[in-house]
């Protein structure tokens, strides 16, 4: 995947996107894999949360007091 392809497949979010530069930054481990954007993630030194078979724990980090920013294509 090309770089910075994580923010071009996102475009209509690139506002948030841009609004959380210099935050944590997350992502489900098992998704950016099916979606070829380890590397991005990685890139933008992010951690790949795989709580679960993959996937991170909503439940745990909504209850740490993070905010999930998702996507319906």
């Amino acid at each position: 995947m090309q770089k910075n392809a994580v923010k071009k497949s996102l475009y209509p979010l690139n506002p948030l996107l841009d609004q959380a530069k210099g935050k944590p930054v997350g992502a489900c481990s098992y998704c950016a894999g099916a979606f070829g954007a380890t590397e991005d993630v990685q890139s933008l030194d992010g951690v790949l949360l795989a709580d679960y078979g993959g996937h991170p724990s909503i439940r745990r980090l909504i209850s740490e007091g993070y905010q999930m920013i998702t996507s319906w294509g």
